[in-house]
């Protein structure tokens, strides 16, 4: 048997007395193993609200978290657009400058043209007084308006790089 020797008394009054002894220690293990519940439950809870915390917080967190994410999207997409725009803007004017600079060289190649016209025709007209002074003003006149064609068309040019130059 299990029994310890303490516990088997042969006269009845003894079983009893150790009876009320075991009882005692029943009891005092009962109110401890309460006790002890009691603490665990108790821990359990504090771990439960805790938990219950980090929950939240971390609820916060990621609402927090998403919310700066959305902003930082939209800012990311309202700036790309901007980019996108201010490279059509580039582009355009890139484009403008490229025909005006066509277009200054084709002027540069007409006045070049007129001016050894007018070279040839001096060299012509040196022989008769009247048509030279005739043909001479004629030409002088072309050529100053070339030349203010010119320095129009340099101005504007001068004009269009500076403000591509500023966007």
């Amino acid at each position: 048997s299990n029994r310890s020797p303490a516990i088997s008394f042969p006269s009845g009054s003894g079983r009893k007395a150790v009876t009320a002894r075991n009882q005692g220690a029943i009891a005092w293990e009962l109110e401890a193993a309460r006790d002890e519940l009691y603490y665990q439950h108790e821990l359990a809870e504090a771990s439960a609200e805790k938990v219950r915390e980090l929950e939240y917080e971390r609820g916060k967190l990621t609402h927090d978290y998403q919310n700066s994410v959305r902003d930082m999207d939209e800012a990311i997409a309202q700036y790309n657009q901007q980019l996108q725009g201010k490279r059509a803007q580039v582009q355009d004017k890139q484009e403008e400058l490229s025909s005006a600079i066509a277009y200054e060289r084709k002027l540069a190649i007409e006045h070049e043209k007129a001016s050894k016209i007018l070279h040839q025709e001096r060299a012509s007209i040196v022989r008769v007084k009247e048509e030279y002074e005739i043909k001479e003003r004629e030409l002088d006149k072309i050529i100053g308006q070339q030349e203010k064609l010119a320095y129009d068309l340099e101005i504007r040019l001068r004009i269009q790089q500076d403000h591509s130059l500023e966007l």
